[in-house]
């Protein structure tokens, strides 16, 4: 159980059987919402943000392909495949008229997954989203960062400082390690036990981490080629929503610089609030400012 949400399991027309937690009365005047979680969580890491609002919106959490409890038979190295799995969900539950709340690299399927359905979603909201140009990857060695080095191929990413330290010590369970990575993600305060918890094991049943990794270095939803020389599909031009960016000034998985990036790529469909003293995870490091922020914005006309 996820707060008051039943657990529900949805078979895809590729044979992926999707987790989903989702409000038990499937007939009421909620205003919906779909919440995406990121790289390296689950459905379950939403659980702060299900129990404030359970009484108040229809949500619908799913694990996404390879996370949680969802299945990982068909390997998907695009967003854009991740996307079509909710396509399919929100078709089959045929859900409307809804929101949607991409955290991270959620944030990338989410833009994908709007992209999909333009005539069912009413508004996205990106928390600490990742860059529309992808994750850029430098090379990285000892003797620095190389910005005229940049990753080109999976095998590059298998390979690289941004993958293999944590695919290592989650073949070795080298908790110590994660636990770090985990602290990393907040600035303004130190996670619970029962958060860090959660979240390790959210690390333990991904499947797909190498996978992910390599298509945050491809996606790019603008117009010009990305660090890497991947082009732009120029989907960003398809979304027709109203659009809240969310993003802590002290974040350092997806830098200020690429939520500034953001910010200038949606232009006027945006608003942009900053986290002044926030990192990664903003709804659990001011909460208070955060449901304050994106209930105001669910409310609006």
């Amino acid at each position: 159980m996820l707060g008051k949400l039943t657990h529900h399991f949805f078979t895809t027309k590729a044979g992926e059987y999707l987790s989903y937690y989702q409000d038990g009365d499937v007939v009421n005047d909620k205003p919906r919402v779909l919440l995406i979680h990121g790289n390296a969580t689950r459905a379950m890491d939403w659980e702060e943000v299900v129990l404030q609002w359970q009484d108040t919106y229809h949500l619908l959490v799913p694990d996404l392909r390879g996370y949680g409890d969802s299945s990982y038979h068909n390997p998907a190295t695009t967003l854009q495949e991740i996307a079509a799995d909710l396509m399919e969900l929100v078709e089959a539950l045929e859900w409307k008229d809804f929101a949607v709340i991409g955290w991270s690299l959620g944030g990338g399927v989410a833009v994908e997954f709007c992209r999909f359905v333009p005539e069912r979603v009413t508004k996205l909201i990106l928390t600490a989203a990742m860059g529309m140009v992808g994750y850029p990857m430098p090379a990285i060695d000892q003797e620095g960062i190389h910005f005229d080095r940049p990753l080109k191929t999976k095998e590059e990413v298998a390979n690289s400082a941004y993958y293999l330290p944590t695919a290592l010590a989650l073949d070795r369970q080298d908790e110590a390690t994660l636990r770090a990575g985990i602290a990393g993600l907040f600035h303004r305060t130190t996670p619970s036990e029962k958060v860090i918890q959660r979240i390790l094991d959210s690390e333990y049943q991904q499947r797909n981490l190498l996978d992910m990794d390599y298509a945050l270095l491809i996606y790019n939803s603008t117009d010009a080629p990305n660090l890497s020389g991947f082009e732009g599909t120029g989907h960003l031009h398809d979304l027709k929503v109203p659009i809240l960016l969310l993003h802590g000034k002290e974040d350092t998985v997806v830098s200020y610089k690429l939520a500034e990036q953001n910010q200038a790529l949606f232009g006027e469909t945006s608003k942009f609030v900053l986290f002044e003293d926030c990192g990664h995870a903003l709804h659990l490091e001011n909460p208070e400012k955060w449901f304050e922020e994106t209930e105001r914005f669910l409310a609006e006309n």
